[in-house]
């Protein structure tokens, strides 16, 4: 015990083609989905309209550098 666990380093320039993000079920929506509310601790993230756009569901997939 007590071993550390190797982590990957993040992607230099963006994440890479395929990746995806879900919200947990948990997260709230407000104001008409321009904030995220949610997380331990709770946090509020507030998103840009374009973020909302490709924020539509729960599940965002990276397709190209606007998705990432």
């Amino acid at each position: 015990m007590g071993g550390r666990v190797p982590v990957a380093a993040p992607p230099p320039d963006r994440l890479p083609d395929g990746f995806a993000v879900r919200l947990d079920p948990r997260t709230r929506r407000r104001d008409g989905g321009a904030a995220l509310l949610g997380g331990s601790p709770l946090r509020l993230v507030r998103l840009l309209p374009r973020a909302r756009d490709l924020l539509r569901g729960d599940r965002l997939v990276v397709r190209d550098a606007a998705t990432a």
